[in-house]
C-alpha cells in the first residue's frame, strides 16, 4: 500500500512523505510510532493530513485528536477527542477497563479518574490500548495526535502506553510537535514516564528545512506544567 498518492503528495516534502508511507506499507506485519518535529508553519499538519487521507482512501480507520492550550489542564480531554466518537467499542472491553476508560471518556459515574489511584489510571491506559487492538482487528488503524505539546499530561501518557506496546498490531501512531515548544520545562517523572518518544520504536520525520535539533530524542513532549501561550 502506499499511502501518499500523486493526489496527496505534497510538493517539497517527498522525503518525509516516503518516511511516513513505510509506516503504512508495513502496518500489516507491524505497528510503530512517530513524530513529526519542527517549527511552526513548517508543513507539520499538511504532512499528517495527507498520510490521514490517504490512509482512508486506503480502507484505514482513522483516528484524530488535537492539543489546544485551553484544554491542557483538562485530564483525559485529548483522550476524548480521540475515543469518544467509538466509545461503543468499550462494551468489548473487560468490566474494570470498561469502568475506568467510562470515567476518563466522562461516560460513567466512577468520579475523576486523575484524583484516583495509580492502578486506576493504569486501568484507563490498558482499556485504551484494548480498545484500539480491538478496533483494529476490523482494519489497520492510524492514529493521528496534533500538537502534542498541548495535550493534557493524563492523555500525553496513555499515548505513550500505547505507543510502547503496539509493535505487533495493526496501529500506527503519528504525533506533530512544534520545535519551539518541545524544550519546555518537564518533571524528570514526566520525561521517564510520559514521553510518546520514550520508546526506541518512535521514529522522528524532519525536512532539510526544519531546526537541525528536530531530528534528535524528544523527551519534553510531557512538561507537568503548560508552556506559555505562543501563537501556533
Amino acid at each position: 500500500m502506499h499511502a501518499m498518492s500523486d493526489a496527496t503528495q505534497l510538493i517539497g516534502r517527498e522525503r518525509e512523505s516516503r518516511r511516513l508511507d513505510e509506516l503504512l506499507d508495513d502496518i500489516e506485519r507491524r505497528g510503530a510510532a512517530a513524530l513529526v518535529v519542527g517549527e511552526p508553519g513548517i508543513g507539520k499538519s499538511a504532512l499528517v493530513s495527507a498520510m490521514a487521507a490517504s490512509a482512508e482512501t486506503a480502507g484505514l480507520t482513522v483516528l484524530r485528536a488535537g492539543g489546544a492550550p485551553s484544554e491542557t489542564w483538562l485530564p483525559f480531554a485529548g483522550l476524548h477527542q480521540l475515543l469518544a466518537p467509538r466509545a461503543e467499542a468499550a462494551e468489548a472491553l473487560p468490566p474494570a477497563q470498561r469502568e475506568a476508560i467510562g470515567g476518563a471518556l466522562g461516560l460513567s459515574n466512577v468520579g475523576t479518574i486523575s484524583d484516583r489511584p495509580v492502578e486506576d489510571r493504569y486501568a484507563v491506559s490498558l482499556a485504551a490500548l484494548n480498545l484500539l487492538r480491538d478496533l483494529s482487528e476490523y482494519t489497520p488503524l492510524l492514529v493521528v495526535v496534533e500538537d502534542l505539546h498541548w495535550l493534557d499530561p493524563m492523555s500525553r501518557g496513555v499515548l505513550a502506553f500505547v505507543a510502547r506496546r503496539i509493535s505487533t498490531d495493526r496501529i500506527v501512531v503519528v504525533g506533530t510537535l512544534r520545535e519551539d515548544l518541545r524544550a519546555c520545562s518537564t518533571t524528570r517523572r514526566s520525561r521517564r514516564s510520559n514521553s510518546v518518544d520514550s520508546t526506541p520504536s518512535t521514529r522522528r520525520v524532519s525536512s532539510p528545512t526544519m531546526h537541525r535539533r528536530s531530528i534528535r530524542r524528544c523527551t519534553t513532549v510531557c512538561s507537568s506544567r503548560p508552556p506559555a501561550t505562543r501563537s501556533r
